[in-house]
């Protein structure tokens, strides 16, 4: 898995539980609709998150 730190721009509230988080893209990630990410919580700091496609 791979580590990039993205900032997160809007996080929208959708049906059942479910949060919709807009952030910026970082340089050489690649992101393939239905992927999984994985976002750690670090309040207003930028985020680490894994992704494993």
């Amino acid at each position: 898995m791979e580590s990039h730190a993205v900032k997160i721009i809007d996080i929208l509230d959708v049906p059942h539980n479910v949060k919709c988080l807009r952030q910026e893209k970082p340089g050489g990630y690649s992101f393939v609709p239905g992927q999984a990410t994985f976002y750690s919580r670090l309040g207003k700091r930028t985020a680490p998150f894994l992704t494993n496609p």
